[in-house]
């Protein structure tokens, strides 16, 4: 072998090694890059199960549980539940009462995760039933449902351990010998559908043929659609449709929503779902305040008719009251009436309980008093005697029937009042007494609002209790040596008020 020879053996030796080093690598970093797409996880979230009949306490532990059993499987890439909170709080989105297929699909597109988990744990006696459903975000989709039934007497313990490790094998579509998993029988000629539901019982029927009730098989054709539709008082109707391979053997395990527990599929969704309970609690709130104008007929003017009698009385018999002597044959006419107004103001504590407080002025012949400011010809006696009331009322009002148009109601209060007697020659004052009293007030009535919560007119029964002594003056003796220094006015009164609301 001459030189020749020698040097393209070597030169072939060392291209044969340089393509065996370069393959290889290339194979290595192959394999590192297949490995890395291999165990590349997809994010998925697990959203808090909802409860039928089973505490709030217990459904997070059984929720927590299902989450570990799906890490343990190690195909998810599972998202913590204080950073979906902390995501979706920061999206002002509210959690509760999201537990339809429509609105786990928009929290999984807020939170960035390609599937989501929902679910329900119910218990019914000593039988607990857990379903789950996993849904795709970005089509909306079910993938895959799950559902275990399991009896138990002894609490949670037997749930956790066989229970819940089963919907996690399910989810993660491991096939799990403690339930009966979806196969594909080649060997059998029939096609069959079976179909699950939770709760059971449901009405069946398939393609608008009532075919029974759940659970049920049932040996289909695989050449047509088979549109499964699930009837259950209480619950949403279920509606779907399904195309079987030939010889297939299908295993459907459905789950039935409450229709008082279905969700709004937006926020806005959600506000006008609340739309009704938030205008009950505007109107049930809509009126903090009040201004109350009471007009009252009372029965003073008997019990005053009554001193009125016994001082003319007296002056007949020359006795002096006043610090004028009145000719004995001169009198004091008796008065016809002692009405008044009384001014309020309401504050509302509760729901039916308020809080008022004002004034009252009463006088006798009311509504001639009030007339008079308006007319020039006023008839004047020679003698005449006035009687006035002024008082303060603190009372605490409760509504039966708060936010009705008809609302009976009771109050009891507290009052302090007075009552100033003067007599009078023409315009000139004979002076006089001034009495006083403090004592509970009673009532009740019936107010009617006609126009909504804002405006009320009401007719009341009031007793009010006045047993007045006089104060100490330079006259008292004259009165108090012929028993005139106190006077019983306690008694029943009937009051009309307008009564006008704001917030």
């Amino acid at each position: 072998m001459n030189n020749l020879h020698i040097k393209i053996l070597l030169l072939s030796l060392v291209l044969f090694t340089i393509s065996f080093a370069q393959d290889k690598f290339k194979l290595t970093n192959n394999s590192q890059t297949d490995t890395n797409s291999v165990s590349k996880k997809i994010p998925i979230a697990i959203m808090k199960f909802d409860g039928n009949g089973v505490t709030n306490s217990d459904v997070k532990t059984l929720s927590d549980r299902l989450r570990l059993e799906i890490f343990r499987n190690d195909i998810y890439e599972i998202i913590e539940r204080e950073k979906m909170k902390l995501i979706l709080n920061e999206m002002q989105f509210q959690l509760s009462d999201c537990t339809s297929d429509e609105c786990a699909v928009e929290v999984g597109k807020l939170i960035g995760v390609e599937k989501i988990i929902i679910g329900t744990i119910s218990k019914f006696g000593n039988l607990f039933s857990i379903s789950a459903r996993l849904i795709d975000v970005e089509t909306g989709k079910l993938e895959a449902t799950a559902i275990h039934d399991i009896e138990s007497s002894l609490g949670l313990g037997k749930v956790l351990i066989t229970a819940i490790p089963s919907v996690a094998n399910q989810l993660c579509g491991i096939k799990d010998p403690q339930i009966k998993t979806p196969v594909i029988v080649e060997k059998n000629k029939d096609t069959k559908i079976k179909i699950y539901t939770a709760p059971i019982g449901a009405n069946i029927f398939i393609n608008n043929i009532y075919k029974g009730i759940s659970p049920v098989t049932l040996t289909v054709s695989h050449e047509e659609t088979l549109n499964v539709r699930l009837e259950l008082p209480g619950y949403e109707i279920y509606n779907s449709s399904y195309n079987l391979r030939e010889g297939e053997i299908k295993e459907l395990s459905l789950f039935l929503e409450k229709i008082q527990n279905k969700s709004k599929t937006s926020k806005k969704n959600q506000e006008l779902k609340n739309q009704d309970t938030n205008d009950y609690q505007q109107n049930k709130n809509k009126w903090k305040k009040g201004n109350i104008v009471k007009y009252s007929k009372t029965q003073y003017s008997k019990r005053i008719n009554s001193d009125i009698e016994k001082i003319n009385n007296l002056i007949a018999a020359d006795n002096i009251l006043f610090d004028k002597v009145i000719d004995n044959n001169q009198f004091f006419n008796n008065i016809k009436s002692m009405n008044g107004l009384e001014f309020l103001s309401t504050n509302r504590l509760m729901d039916n309980v308020a809080f008022e407080y004002g004034i009252g002025i009463y006088r006798q012949e009311f509504e001639s008093w009030i007339s008079d400011f308006f007319s020039e010809d006023k008839d004047e006696e020679k003698y005449s005697i006035v009687y006035w009331s002024p008082q303060i009322n603190i009372n605490s009002k409760f509504n039966i029937l708060p936010n009705k148009v008809v609302n009976p109601f009771f109050s009891i209060g507290y009052a302090y009042n007075l009552l100033l007697m003067t007599a009078y020659r023409d315009e000139k004052s004979l002076n006089g007494l001034t009495y006083q009293s403090h004592g509970f007030v009673f009532s009740g009535g019936i107010e009617i609002k006609p126009f909504g919560n804002n405006f009320g007119i009401a007719v009341e029964w009031n007793r009010r209790i006045m047993e007045m002594e006089a104060f100490d003056n330079d006259y008292l003796d004259n009165f108090k040596s012929h028993n005139l220094d106190k006077i019983n006015l306690t008694g029943n009164s009937i009051l009309f008020s307008l009564n006008f609301y704001h917030k």
